[in-house]
């Protein structure tokens, strides 16, 4: 069966886009079955890197020609519409050369999205839509309204299956469609064999952070951390990110104190290898979200063999067995984080335990060949029912 993949319109293979990532670790694990001839769209600027680390044969990728926005435009409604006509004709002569059996879109409700729903009333494909984070549902509606508008299509007479990546984004979207759209849950993969734990000894002061710092990220309470932290004579902060107002606004802070300069190191855009590793030596990671729909920083630092102490949110909630990888947190309060950062320094053997569960937790639940196999018997159930006589 032929498959084609939609990535996100962004050229963002990196730590910051959790999408590209999951697709990358899909194209991995579905190069094995022979059953199934995955392709790929994708930025055509993200092809070398997507080709090197996928091993995916080169024939199997298209690349994105029509000039892509710096930002994601296609998230916008109005300036979205420009390329409406553009993307159009340019999926239909993908769709004509390939002739898919399922189109698999790794973005929801965006114009793109909404273009392969036009499309796939003339080509009459299986359509999948993954999942990503949660919306307001007063958003989804003006999404709804603006898009049906330009395209002259209603969206859940168009999705044949959305795939959820957690029970509460499964939940957030039958509260909204109900019965009218199946919906199957599968997480995103994980990379166990690059995310992997190595035999270096932990930095008892070390405690790490990753991923983006915005409102959503809960950066209040990542403030809070580093001005409780900077008391603690024996903790040091590390924090990977990218840069924006709110990592700007609290590397000021940090800069401008000089406690909290010998107490926080904040880095930027750091390599994802370098990421590995400081995942290795931190003797913790937190997660300090309101709002998370997955959680990939805390699946991989448990691959690394790291903890994670974690707010009571989203993805975090089923990638954390409490007490057993590591800790979510009773509220959003930054102490209970802190709390519990000083319970796992204080109990060696509570942190032992966590550490001892941590990458099986995430291998036996997440990894590449086990949400691969997820996928593939979805393609399959789709693809026999569709041809049954």
């Amino acid at each position: 069966m032929n498959i084609i993949f939609v990535s996100p319109m962004l050229r963002t293979i990196n730590i910051k886009n959790a999408y590209q990532i999951q697709l990358l670790n899909l194209a991995k694990g579905l190069k094995k079955y022979k059953t199934i001839n995955s392709f790929f769209v994708i930025p055509s600027e993200d092809i070398p890197e997507f080709v090197q680390r996928s091993d995916i044969d080169l024939a199997n990728i298209i690349g994105l020609i029509p000039k892509i926005p710096k930002k994601n435009l296609m998230d916008i409604p109005i300036k979205g519409i420009q390329y409406l006509h553009t993307y159009y004709s340019y999926f239909e002569d993908i769709i004509k050369k390939i002739n898919p059996d399922i189109i698999v879109s790794m973005e929801d409700y965006t114009l793109l999205t909404y273009i392969l729903c036009k499309l796939k009333l003339k080509y009459n494909y299986k359509f999948i839509v993954y999942h990503g984070p949660y919306y307001y549902p007063e958003r989804i509606n003006i999404l709804h309204k603006i898009y049906n508008l330009y395209t002259k299509i209603q969206f859940h007479n168009c999705v044949d299956i959305f795939v959820a990546k957690t029970q509460a984004s499964k939940d957030f979207l039958f509260n909204i469609y109900g019965n009218r759209i199946p919906i199957v849950k599968i997480p995103p993969p994980i990379d166990t064999d690059f995310f992997v734990e190595k035999e270096v000894k932990k930095d008892h002061e070390t405690i790490l952070y990753v991923g983006r710092i915005n409102l959503f990220k809960g950066w209040d309470i990542l403030l809070r951390i580093i001005l409780e932290l900077a008391s603690k004579e024996d903790m040091l902060l590390k924090i990977i990110t990218v840069p924006n107002e709110f990592s700007n606004s609290i590397k000021r802070i940090v800069l401008s104190n000089d406690l909290l300069k010998k107490k926080v190191r904040i880095y930027y855009n750091k390599p994802l290898q370098s990421i590995v590793n400081e995942y290795n030596t931190s003797y913790i990671t937190i997660n300090t979200s309101y709002y998370e729909i997955f959680g990939m920083v805390i699946a991989e630092s448990l691959s690394c063999g790291t903890p994670v102490i974690s707010t009571p949110t989203g993805g975090a909630k089923e990638i954390i067995i409490n007490y057993y990888n590591g800790i979510l947190t009773k509220s959003f309060k930054p102490k209970h984080i802190c709390d519990s950062i000083i319970l796992l320094k204080n109990n060696e053997y509570l942190y032992k335990r966590l550490r001892n569960n941590a990458r099986k937790s995430i291998v036996s639940r997440f990894s590449i060949p086990i949400i691969s196999l997820k996928w593939k018997k979805l393609f399959e159930s789709i693809y026999e029912n569709n041809n049954k006589p």
